[in-house]
């Protein structure tokens, strides 16, 4: 009886990168959807950043993603957000995120504008208190 074979080439995953390679696939993995905690948009944020500190890219290197706020007391280097008070609109800050690896690093900047308080019921009354007077 002659038996069949089959010979199936089978592609093994890549097991290892190098850092560069790490650095490059978590830089591209990094935006906005990955950061925006719960805000909807770049151009409203309202709440907290949910800011990644690390990643294992699918080759295994561990990557380290640090923050730096241009303007810390809107958004601090954590994430933070504090809205301006009314009654400023909206602010924008740049918000740099440094991706490394051993001695290879990228930088990847994100532009984001925080939308201020409303009016509150008392600010309002102080308001046209001061117009009557």
């Amino acid at each position: 009886m002659k038996q069949d074979t089959k010979t199936t080439n089978v592609k093994s995953p890549k097991l290892s990168q190098s850092p560069s390679e790490g650095v490059n696939e978590v830089n591209g993995w990094l935006t906005w959807d990955q950061i925006k905690g719960s805000n909807s948009v770049q151009t409203a944020v309202t709440v907290n950043l949910g800011l990644p500190t690390s990643r294992v890219s699918s080759g295994g290197v561990t990557v380290n993603i640090s923050y730096a706020s241009n303007n810390t007391e809107i958004i601090s280097n954590t994430g933070v957000v504090t809205r301006p008070a009314y009654p400023t609109a909206s602010t924008t800050v740049n918000l740099t995120a440094t991706i490394s690896s051993g001695s290879v690093s990228q930088t990847k900047q994100f532009s984001l504008t925080v939308t201020g308080l409303t009016q509150t019921a008392t600010q309002a009354v102080t308001e046209v208190n001061n117009y009557l007077v």
